[in-house]
């Protein structure tokens, strides 16, 4: 993968190829261990969702696409800075889907995705990205620990 906008990121080119090389083994992984495919949001975030009463509905679905069925989950856990929030998010959705064994494994994936398309599209490089891509790369989970990144301001 090439990401155009990495000829104006100053970071060591170590870790802009540890990055390269993670997203690389993210993808293989997404394929291999059969993550669901379908229709998603495409940047499914607080801020593309309003309240209806006792639900929440989204809403902003330009960028709505077939895609991993975990990108939703990775980019909407980026608004989410607190490991207890993002435990009872993904336990919600898990149990309502009787998703597999290897599902936080893969909700990292999509998540370091999710960071690394947010920049892409003009946002600012991801704070703690190369530390999570090294834990990813460790196969150490890093998703509910309490020093992961702040969430990304909305812009």
């Amino acid at each position: 993968m090439e990401y155009r906008f990495w000829k104006k990121v100053d970071k060591d080119p170590k870790d802009l190829a540890l990055v390269q090389q993670v997203l690389q083994e993210i993808a293989q992984t997404r394929k291999t261990q059969g993550e669901p495919w379908g229709l998603s949001h495409g940047d499914f975030r607080a801020h593309n969702c309003v309240v209806d009463g006792d639900s929440y509905k989204a809403i902003d679905f330009d960028l709505c696409a077939l895609s991993f069925q975990y990108d939703d989950i990775g980019w909407f856990l980026g608004d989410i800075s607190e490991p207890a929030l993002r435990q009872a998010f993904l336990e919600g959705y898990r149990g309502r889907s009787g998703l597999e064994a290897d599902f936080l494994r893969l909700v990292e994936g999509a998540f370091i995705a999710a960071r690394m398309r947010r920049c892409a599209w003009g946002g600012r490089y991801p704070e703690g990205l190369v530390e999570q891509c090294r834990l990813y790369e460790a196969r150490e989970k890093f998703l509910l620990r309490r020093s992961g990144p702040e969430p990304e301001s909305v812009s």
